[in-house]
Order: structure tokens, then C-alpha cells, then sequence
């Protein structure tokens, strides 16, 4: 799947579509070329089984692995994606008021105790894409980054974008950041933050995005 390329693969192209009652583990595949990686549609009472992908490699899809069941518990982890870009195809009714255009490794919105860890993920429009996971560590983002949900996810310092950490700031008031100090982070998100001074700051390509603010006063 060229980068650039409008005219993909539709979404109803996918490598492992799981719907199911069950525990599972995907476990030491490969998938590529095709519009989702993996895709998890699971409508099953909350927190009954767990599901776990690990060291699973996934290249030039228009997403790599895709949930977005609020009540199932995901474990992925150890995987390599690389190469989720941005399409113009229209998604079928079941994502399409998420994922109209694709691009992201990453998209989960999962129950509490889920987790994302020791995952590489490159050259994707969005890096990772997430809401309700609890833990997030330890993940590699290159020429990429990430897009908090509407309900923000635990992102600790461990994980990066470009080789340095990101930046997550909540509900911390009357900061300043110039080139200096917000040269140390590889992504910036500010939460909930008052009186906000951002000065001379640079951003350049690539990125998912460059400095992210939700709902707060900015100067």
C-alpha cells in the first residue's frame, strides 16, 4: 500500500476479523496490505474474558489493529506496525463514525485493565489512538505520535515519540513553554490547563500532532 496513495483498500478488507465468546490470543503473525490488521468486534458481557495480542507485525494497512468495545479487556503487546496512512475510502456503518479516513496503528477504546506496552509503531498519519486503556508504557513511536480519545488514558514517561518522552500535562495552571523546554518532549498535551504560554515553539513534519490542548484557557 504506496504512502500518498487515495484510492486504497476498502474497509471491509481485513486480516483477522475476531467475533467471538472466548479468551484468545493472536500470537507471532504477520499481516499487510489489507485496510485493518486486526479487528475485534466482540458485543459480550463486560469483563468476562481477556484478549491478547503479542508480537504480532503489521505493515502498510489503513489501520493495524482496531477495538472499540468500552467493555472488553485487551492486552497487546511487543507488536510492530508500520505504515498506517490516511485513505479517502468511505468506512462501511460499523466504523464509519470513527475512522472515515484511516491512518492509525493503534485505535482501542476497552474496559479498565487493559494494556498497550512494548510496541514499536512507524510511519503511520496516527501513531496510537485511545480511550479507557489503563496502562500505556514502554511504547516506541518514530514519525508518529499520539491522539488522546475523549477520556484520556494513562500515558506515562516511558513512552516516546522520536526517541523522547511525551509531554502530558493535567490540570496544571500558568505554565510557559518555549523552544527550550518543550524541546525535551517528542509530543506535547496539555489537559485542562489555565493560562497557558506557548512561545516559539517549532513543530515540524513528521507528526501526528505537534501540541494537542483540550479544554483550557490558552495565551
Amino acid at each position: 500500500m504506496p504512502s500518498g496513495n487515495r484510492s486504497l483498500l476498502d474497509y471491509t478488507y481485513g486480516g483477522i476479523f475476531i467475533n467471538t465468546n472466548g479468551s484468545f490470543i493472536i500470537r507471532n503473525c504477520k499481516i499487510s496490505q489489507v485496510s485493518i490488521g486486526i479487528h475485534l468486534s466482540i458485543s459480550i458481557p463486560p469483563r468476562v474474558y481477556q484478549y491478547r495480542i503479542i508480537n504480532v507485525e503489521i505493515t502498510n494497512c489503513s489501520i493495524g489493529i482496531y477495538s472499540r468495545w468500552s467493555h472488553v479487556t485487551v492486552n497487546i503487546s511487543n507488536c510492530y506496525i508500520s505504515n498506517c496512512q490516511w485513505v479517502s475510502i468511505t468506512a462501511t456503518i460499523d466504523i464509519k463514525s470513527h475512522l472515515d479516513y484511516g491512518g492509525i496503528g493503534i485505535w482501542v477504546r476497552s474496559d479498565e485493565g487493559s494494556v498497550i506496552e512494548d510496541c514499536r509503531i512507524k510511519d503511520c498519519s496516527i501513531g496510537m489512538q485511545t480511550e479507557l486503556v489503563e496502562f500505556i508504557h514502554n511504547n516506541e513511536l518514530i514519525n508518529c505520535g499520539i491522539v488522546p480519545g475523549m477520556i484520556i488514558s494513562d500515558y506515562d514517561s516511558s513512552n516516546t515519540v522520536n526517541g523522547k518522552p511525551i509531554g502530558l500535562f493535567w490540570g496544571v495552571d500558568n505554565m510557559v513553554f518555549t523552544q527550550v523546554n518543550a524541546s525535551q518532549y517528542g509530543q506535547l498535551l496539555f489537559v485542562a490547563c489555565a493560562n497557558l504560554t506557548l512561545s516559539n515553539i517549532h513543530i515540524t513534519k513528521p507528526c501526528s500532532i505537534g501540541i494537542q490542548l483540550y479544554s483550557l484557557s490558552l495565551f
